[in-house]
């Protein structure tokens, strides 16, 4: 019997999806924050305030999507690199529990890059050294980001309490400069983000390919040696 593994090849779509429902996120996250902060003349109308919420929740769900997209392709590339001391389902399963992820996104996405370098060496595989650097400035420029848009929202959850007109504009005014700090840090993140998860798209397909004719992959297809 031929041995039996589980690595199988990343359809472009997962990617695709990633890309896509990441951009979307990021135009509706500050469009939404925005609305929120400019005032318009004579008062906040409730229908300005809805029309934020709408793109705000429009948002959320295009991160939730994005989100799923980069879990899938994380799972896989922590499949392609098994034995290793992050299992797949410990790699995605912990970045799913609030507050404990900010601090596992970094073993979840760095180690990986570990892992599979030295598997490149052992194997002597001619594939394309993951970037640690890259992917840890990556986590600690979204970690900014969020820390930006938390404390926009806080400020602006005050500007709308405050009784002084003065002092509610001075909030709304930080508010925008940390809305656009957090919106430049998220984007940075997303870059970087994007160009690690390509590259472990190409990582999954070299470990695939790189397997022997008689072992057989996800889906029925063979990959030569």
């Amino acid at each position: 019997m031929p041995p039996q593994t589980s690595i199988g090849k990343l359809p472009p779509r997962y990617y695709r999806a990633f890309v896509i429902r990441g951009c979307i996120s990021f135009l509706l996250v500050p469009s939404g924050l925005f609305m929120l902060v400019h005032i318009p003349k004579g008062g906040f109308p409730l229908t300005h305030f809805l029309t934020a919420l709408s793109l705000l929740s429009l948002a959320f769900i295009a991160w939730i999507m994005m989100k799923l997209a980069h879990m899938s392709i994380l799972y896989r590339m922590w499949e392609a690199v098994q034995p290793a001391r992050i299992k797949p389902q410990q790699a995605v399963g912990l970045m799913l529990l609030p507050l404990f992820n900010s601090y596992w996104t970094f073993p979840a996405h760095v180690e990986w890059c570990q892992w599979y370098n030295n598997l490149l060496v052992r194997r002597g595989l001619a594939g394309r050294i993951a970037s640690r650097s890259m992917i840890r400035a990556g986590m600690i420029s979204g970690l900014c980001g969020l820390a930006c848009i938390v404390s926009a929202i806080t400020l602006i959850t005050l500007a709308l309490n405050v009784v002084t007109h003065d002092v509610g504009a001075i909030f709304y005014h930080i508010a925008l400069i940390l809305i656009l700090l957090g919106s430049a840090a998220y984007i940075i993140r997303f870059i970087l983000v994007a160009v690690f998860l390509k590259r472990g798209c190409d990582a999954v397909e070299t470990l695939t390919c790189a397997l022997p004719k008689t072992v057989r992959v996800r889906g029925g297809e063979v990959c030569g040696p």
